[in-house]
């Protein structure tokens, strides 16, 4: 029995494994349904995996969504040469249930975590049997990396500081991020180091108490970024998996010293331009290196704003919280909420290598929801081999 279990460990194990894993065939297939092979490719040609995946970004925090003040531009040209999604459902209106499912393509509720959130002293975290979309891609030879947000477990005295609550144990090759929101006071920015010790074997911590560092916080986008462009940099001659989870723009929100001041929106404004011009350098560097028509972007957040603050005048840790909640205009409520706008959100997907069928769906997709069609669909192509769940 792992020590985070409680009751029947033999069901859980059962349970685990009843699960199919159709995410990654749905990475692979995603465009199947709407995009067609412009040029025939090579049948064991595997195609690269980019993942943006904003902490509580709402459906009206975009350009190309309608909203007047806040500027993404490069988003928005993702969005006209990619496949968008404007009924885009994440599987939960909160942070980690929504990130299991990302990471398993199961729903939160087989998770076994008993929240939606896991703070940085909860004793459960992803079960190390779940097989996980980098595992799954790793089984395929592909290089992983995760630059940003984990917040699916952290090391401590209730789990018996166990490694298997951080990235590296779920089939990521290395790490930069936090182990949770960079709001909670004990929050730590920690990155991969075989020679770490900080606070498991393996890792590092970078600095504690991010709350009470504001030029940390303001430094997280661009880490995250500059993070991700040297993975692909190192790995170009390798099929990879850039899981970018930013921290932004979750509250209190940040923004470094070349964006802040920057927006008519303000510092909201700031946050989603630094984001989306990390997108824009992420697609550049893809493109420098020739991977543009072989790897698949995807653009989406965990949930959307946390509009519980949006009469806040002074919040002791967040400010006047109201002038920097997201919109999740035009749908009811925000984070936490099962109304639309708890988890409709931005959806994009990119394969520049497929010509356009459909440049606008407006059907409803869920990246749990739909994943049996999506992955019958990829294994009618052979997309990426033979992937099962752990066995």
């Amino acid at each position: 029995m792992k020590p985070f279990l409680n009751g029947n460990d033999t069901l859980w194990r059962a349970r685990v494994e009843s699960g199919l894993f159709p995410f990654i065939l749905l990475l692979c297939a995603a465009l199947s349904l709407n995009f067609q092979v412009a040029e025939a490719r090579d049948a064991g040609d595997r195609p690269n995996f980019v993942i943006f995946f904003l902490d509580d970004s709402g459906y009206g925090d975009y350009s190309h969504n309608g909203n007047p003040t806040i500027q993404t531009p490069q988003i928005t040209r993702l969005v006209r040469e990619g496949l968008n999604f404007t009924q885009f459902y994440v599987t939960s209106p909160a942070c980690s249930a929504s990130r299991y499912s990302l990471m398993t393509g199961r729903y939160p509720g087989r998770s076994g975590l008993g929240t939606w959130v896991i703070g940085p002293s909860s004793k459960r975290y992803l079960h190390p049997e779940e097989m996980t979309l980098p595992e799954a891609l790793k089984e395929q030879g592909y290089k992983t990396g995760i630059f940003g947000k984990w917040h699916l477990g952290s090391p401590n005295q209730k789990n018996l500081f166990s490694k298997d609550t951080l990235p590296l144990a779920h089939g990521f090759d290395e790490w930069i991020g936090t182990n949770v929101s960079h709001d909670y006071v004990n929050a730590m920015l920690m990155k991969s180091d075989p020679d770490g010790t900080d606070p498991v074997d393996g890792y590092r911590v970078i600095t504690r108490d991010l709350p009470s560092k504001h030029d940390v916080c303001a430094s997280l986008t661009g880490r995250c970024t500059e993070a991700a462009l040297s993975f692909i940099e190192r790995n170009k001659k390798d099929p990879f998996l850039a899981y970018i989870p930013y921290n932004m723009p979750h509250l209190g929100i940040h923004a470094s010293d070349t964006f802040a001041g920057q927006s008519r929106r303000g510092l909201l404004g700031d946050v989603m331009a630094e984001i989306d011009e990390g997108v824009g350098r992420i697609r550049n560097a893809l493109k420098d290196a020739g991977l543009t028509e072989n790897t698949l972007i995807i653009f989406s957040s965990d949930n959307g704003p946390w509009i519980r603050f949006q009469d806040t005048v002074d919040h002791p840790k967040y400010g006047e919280a109201r002038l920097h909640i997201g919109y999740a205009t035009p749908f009811r409520d925000g984070k936490g909420s099962t109304w639309e706008g708890g988890h409709r959100g931005a959806g994009c997907f990119l394969l520049a290598g497929y010509d356009r069928c459909q440049p606008e769906r407006t059907g409803a997709c869920q990246y749990a929801g739909c994943l049996s069609h999506f992955g019958d669909s990829g294994r009618r192509q052979g997309a990426c081999g033979s992937i099962h769940r752990r066995s």
